[in-house]
């Protein structure tokens, strides 16, 4: 819970709301203000009839959160029409108890849009003008696949539907293991020809980062990897962040 509560705070208060610098002294700020904003909120929502059932709401929510083994910024989003109003709530009351009325609230208002415009226009203009591992398949990586490989070569891939459905291959997703030992083992098991390493920074992990659900880091797929007496580099493309290996 205690883990959970260290990414979603951060996570809804410093990188969605306020988002500001990277550097520890503004997260706490962020998250400090924005919780004591979020309960002075609470306490002028009251609790009286049909308004509890945003407490019941809130509570339920927050409480599934802190305890799932998985961490991924989209679950704060459903939370946000709640949690905002109530930010914005205690915000009109501090300005009430400070004497500054509707400025104060205006204020904040204007400090997250200022905070968020940067990185919002990056993310627009990422997301309809650019091409990322993260928003594009590799598409140079998919054409060598085709052109290069058999029909019936297996490829182990982290994302091994995306790859079947753009290349034909058969594909299996790449074995979660602790040693290079059984990872081989796993990949001969399962009749793997050939392996795509590629970027999986934006891949939703669990808490622990050690579970069957998680992504192969891509660390110690590389070191793995380097060994040349069992595989060998056939593609590589900086570009696209991607390599394929043959198994030998």
């Amino acid at each position: 819970m205690a883990r959970n509560a260290s990414y979603y705070g951060p996570e809804l208060f410093r990188r969605t709301l306020f988002r500001g610098p990277d550097s520890a002294w503004f997260e706490v700020a962020a998250v400090g203000l924005g919780l004591a904003a979020s309960a002075a909120g609470l306490l002028a929502w009251g609790g009286r009839g049909w308004r509890k059932l945003l407490i019941v709401y809130f509570g339920l929510y927050a409480a599934l959160h802190l305890q799932l083994h998985l961490q991924c910024g989209r679950y704060i989003f459903t939370l946000l029409p709640v949690v905002v109003p109530l930010l914005f709530l205690g915000v009109h009351a501090f300005g009430r108890r400070w004497s500054l009325g509707g400025r104060f609230v205006a204020a904040v208002l204007a400090l997250s849009a200022a905070l968020s415009a940067a990185p919002v226009a990056r993310v627009v203009r990422v997301s309809l003008r650019e091409r990322t591992p993260v928003n594009t398949p590799p598409e140079r990586t998919l054409a060598w696949i085709r052109r290069a490989t058999a029909e019936g070569d297996v490829f182990a891939a982290e994302l091994d539907g995306r790859l079947h459905l753009l290349s034909g291959r058969p594909c299996v997703r790449l074995p979660r293991t602790a040693d290079p030992e059984s990872f081989r083992s796993r990949l001969r098991a399962a009749g793997a020809a050939y392996i795509l390493a590629a970027p999986n920074d934006g891949f939703m992990t669990t808490i622990s980062g050690n579970t069957p659900h998680d992504p192969m880091s891509r660390d110690r797929l590389a070191v793995w990897l380097s060994d040349a007496g069992r595989y060998e580099l056939v593609f590589g493309d900086s570009g696209e962040g991607t390599a394929v290996y043959r198994v030998r």
